[in-house]
């Protein structure tokens, strides 16, 4: 009867130092199952094809306001999509080499960025076409993270 009650009290203190020893600064987040995954490979691939396939972006007369404005989204857009696609390498749902060119210059420091993305993605009605609210808070999380 004494053990068992001191295996009890070892467990909950062992349970409660680790609970306190969690930084605050990251919240939790569930694990990104497979299928949320793929969605958001979808939508990714999709969105890179149209950033690279759409003729505005190669012909944008760098004197237009509007058109800056459109040029500095579209960078913005790219780079989340970018980051969600190495993303997506590093996590064997994309079949590329780790070592894939276009992600040397992508830092792993977004990670939670991205992870909240493919979340997102997969959680949005729309993502068979855009979800704009989704890419909004991911670029903004990612333009946050570079400021830090």
């Amino acid at each position: 009867m004494k053990t068992t009650i001191w295996l009890i009290v070892i467990c909950l203190s062992m349970s409660l130092y680790a609970c306190a020893s969690q930084d605050p600064s990251h919240r939790w987040r569930p694990t990104l199952d497979r299928p949320s995954l793929i969605v958001s490979m979808t939508y990714t691939q999709r969105q890179l094809l149209d950033i690279l396939l759409n003729p505005l972006s190669n012909e944008l007369n760098e004197k237009d306001p509007i058109l800056l404005q459109h040029r500095a989204q579209l960078v913005k857009r790219r780079a989340l999509f970018l980051n969600s696609h190495c993303d997506l390498i590093r996590r064997k749902i994309v079949n590329a080499s780790v070592d894939y060119p276009a992600c040397h210059g992508v830092t792993r420091g977004n990670g939670f960025c991205i992870i909240d993305f493919h979340q997102c993605i997969a959680k949005c009605a729309n993502h068979k076409r855009d979800c704009p609210p989704c890419e909004q808070q991911a670029i903004q999380c990612l333009s946050n993270n570079e400021d830090s």
